[in-house]
Parts: structure tokens; C-alpha cells; sequence
């Protein structure tokens, strides 16, 4: 597994959950920058139909144009931010998907923007089901439904269930 200065070997671990733990039928991954300000359960009920995984997109104010280019995905594919997912781990385990993925992984290195972002974007391509964005607010977010869609926005503002600081963080000096 290919690691960079910004993205540790722990930030593989979300493609290893089901077969780490064997005996759990799903599970909600979330990354370290991420508060829960509502109840979790809103999330963990989510229906994923025939999908695996549930997510959530970012809108992290990146052109994905050019991404989706580097890394051979489709043009209509909504790439997600994988820092919140619902897994269905029975399914993930039936379909052997932690060996896919890593096989993505040695197929696409040099080849990737996001290390394990991108592997689970190139593989899943729209095979997921899309969560409401109250799951996965980010900064920017927010700023997008704040010019776009103002009744949105306010409902984000008041029942967001996870806030994920995926540039803007707090904690970190200005």
C-alpha cells in the first residue's frame, strides 16, 4: 500500500473492517475529523438497498472534473468523500471486496489523487447508495447550499448528525 506524507497506513483501515471483525453485519466508519452532533442511529438505520456501502458527498469545492480524469472514472459518477460510510459487511465479505480493493490499489498506483478515497471512487463508480448530506457536512458543504439552496443550508445548520472538518479544522492555529 502506497502511503504519503499526508495519508498514513491507518487511513487504509476503513477497507479492512469487515474481515477485522468477522462477526458484525454493518458498520459506520468515520474519520478522526469528524463530530457527531446528532443521533448516529439516523445514520446506522439508512436503507442501502442492493448497495454495499452508503456515502455521502462532500462537496469539498474541488473540481472533480480533473480527478475523474486521472483516475479513469466515469464522467457521471458522483465521487464521494469516503471520511463517513455506512458498510453492509455481510455483503462486503460475500463479494470478497478488501481483496478487490487492494487489488485496485497496486493496479492504480500512480494513478490516484486520494489513496483510499480513490480506490473505493474508482471501484464503486455510482454502485452506492447516496446519503443525505446531513451524514457528511463539511465547510464546504455549507458554503455550497449557503449560495445555492438556502432552505437546505438552514437545515444543515440545525440537524447536521456529523460535522467533518475535512480542510477547516479548529484545532489546528491560523
Amino acid at each position: 500500500v502506497r502511503t504519503t506524507p499526508w495519508m498514513s497506513l491507518a487511513a487504509f483501515s476503513r477497507l479492512l473492517i469487515p474481515e477485522i471483525k468477522p462477526d458484525i453485519k454493518r458498520a459506520i466508519y468515520l474519520d478522526v475529523d469528524i463530530i457527531a452532533l446528532g443521533d448516529i442511529k439516523k445514520l446506522w438505520t439508512q436503507d442501502l438497498g442492493k448497495h454495499i456501502i452508503g456515502v455521502s458527498f462532500g462537496h469539498d469545492g474541488i473540481d472533480f472534473t480533473k480527478i475523474k480524469k486521472i483516475e479513469s472514472v466515469r464522467k457521471n459518477h458522483i465521487y464521494f468523500n469516503s471520511g463517513m460510510m455506512l458498510i453492509d459487511c455481510e455483503k462486503w465479505r460475500k463479494q470478497g471486496l478488501t481483496k478487490k480493493l487492494l487489488d485496485v490499489e497496486i493496479k492504480t498506483r500512480g494513478n490516484r489523487v486520494y489513496n483510499d478515497q480513490s480506490i473505493l471512487n474508482i471501484f464503486f463508480q455510482n454502485k452506492y447508495t447516496l446519503l443525505p448530506p446531513e451524514f457528511n457536512v463539511t465547510g464546504h458543504t455549507l458554503n455550497h447550499f449557503k449560495k445555492s439552496d438556502k432552505k437546505t443550508y438552514n437545515t444543515l445548520v440545525k440537524k447536521s448528525v456529523f460535522r467533518h472538518f475535512t480542510y477547516e479544522r479548529p484545532w489546528h492555529n491560523q
